[in-house]
């Protein structure tokens, strides 16, 4: 499973007896992960196609907003490491790694503010700073494909959390919204943090 956005697909078939590195490495891509889509890198073909994950298991269903999801068809004659990187930045959208401040309105209940650090990788964490959970933590993901914001996470009474917004520029996110599984969801929106976080 990963964050939806650009990557480079590494592979290389291992004959030696260390399992981890191959005999030597080979690129495909950079390739685009879409959000909420299944694929299958075939070791044969060394293609990378979408799926219907219900033909490659009867148990799979979809992915869910801000996920991606990659599986493997084995070659049967020999054995291969194969390793993503990304997501790759400068994808169709602007850098939006570094620290924000975001307010919103949780529908039905309170207003509340947020510190949110955008990682480069594309994870995230974020603090809740006023309204009714101060101090509660989160961390998760996020992407940006050059028109939609998104950013999930699991809290621990809410279940799923996925926050989506389509007005974004490099220091500011606006109109957002977000649902959360197991209780109200709202709007929000975030401007970017003068000071700048070591890290980032």
């Amino acid at each position: 499973m990963l964050v939806p956005g650009s990557y480079k697909i590494w592979f290389g078939m291992r004959t030696g007896t260390n399992i981890g590195k191959p005999d030597k490495w080979n690129t495909n891509g950079p390739v685009d992960l879409q959000n909420g889509k299944f694929y299958v890198f075939d070791l044969t073909t060394l293609d990378l196609n979408q799926a219907n994950p219900k033909m490659v298991n009867p148990m799979l269903s979809e992915p869910t907003q801000g996920e991606s999801v990659v599986w493997y068809k084995r070659n049967t004659e020999h054995a291969y490491v194969v390793c993503f990187e990304g997501p790759l930045n400068g994808t169709g959208a602007a850098n939006l790694a570094g620290s924000w401040k975001m307010a919103g309105h949780q529908t039905g209940f309170n207003d509340w503010e947020a510190d949110l650090a955008l990682n480069s990788g594309g994870t995230l964490s974020w603090t809740e700073t006023k309204g009714a959970n101060v101090g509660a933590t989160r961390n998760g993901n996020w992407q940006f494909d050059g028109t939609t914001f998104t950013m999930s996470w699991t809290s621990p009474l809410g279940g799923k959390a996925t926050w989506i917004s389509m007005s974004v520029s490099e220091n500011s996110i606006n109109g957002g919204t977000y649902t959360v599984e197991n209780a109200p969801g709202g709007t929000w929106s975030a401007t970017r943090s003068t000071a700048v976080a070591e890290g980032f």
